[in-house]
């Protein structure tokens, strides 16, 4: 049975495409903001502030959608706490300590928890991308390092490093050098007696 590789299956780009449902949330927010309209509630400070961050946000996410995804969470973060409304009709709990008040939006919550599941993977934080170069960079001046380190050591104790493999790859390339070069120094003492 041959193997058919497609295009799209050869990019290097391992990153999975959005798909509807990670614009889900954001189409329910935009149906909470129309129901506002319906509702006759446009006059509501928090709402027009809702649907200006949301527009604002949807256009970031449509053009750069990792982070506006983040810009988007942080937006209906700020909607759980109920500094802006995204739809006409509200369930909320609030408490607090002393003159502190919080006030929780269940609906948001679940808007929030909703967004956060669907778009997880756009959420995290990237991993660092460290080029060959400078993978040998830090591999070296962890050698060095192990270099100094190991400097006056024996023989013994040097082979022990090598083959115990209870040491990281720089020590273990450290101690090796060393060796290497404690042995053409002891030739060299040899050669010359």
């Amino acid at each position: 049975m041959k193997n058919n590789i497609l295009d799209y299956e050869l990019d290097d780009d391992s990153k999975k495409k959005p798909s509807m449902l990670n614009w889900a949330a954001v189409i329910l927010l935009w149906m909470g903001i129309v129901l506002c309209i319906l509702e006759g509630m446009i006059g509501n400070l928090k709402i027009i502030l809702a649907a200006l961050l949301l527009a604002g946000t949807t256009i970031y996410r449509y053009r750069n959608f990792e982070n506006g995804t983040k810009t988007t969470m942080f937006v209906i973060l700020v909607g759980v706490l109920g500094f802006i409304e995204f739809f006409p009709f509200l369930y909320e709990h609030s408490f607090g300590f002393g003159g502190l008040r919080i006030r929780i939006e269940f609906v948001m919550l679940s808007v929030a928890i909703f967004f956060y599941f669907t778009n997880r993977e756009y959420l995290k934080e990237p991993e660092k991308n460290i080029s060959e170069e400078e993978k040998n960079i830090n591999f070296n001046k962890s050698k060095e390092s192990f270099k100094r380190q190991f400097a006056g050591r024996g023989m013994d104790d040097l082979r022990r490093i090598v083959e115990d493999g209870k040491h990281v790859a720089p020590a273990i390339a450290a101690a090796k050098e060393l060796i290497g070069e404690k042995e053409k120094k002891s030739e060299n003492i040899k050669k010359t007696q």
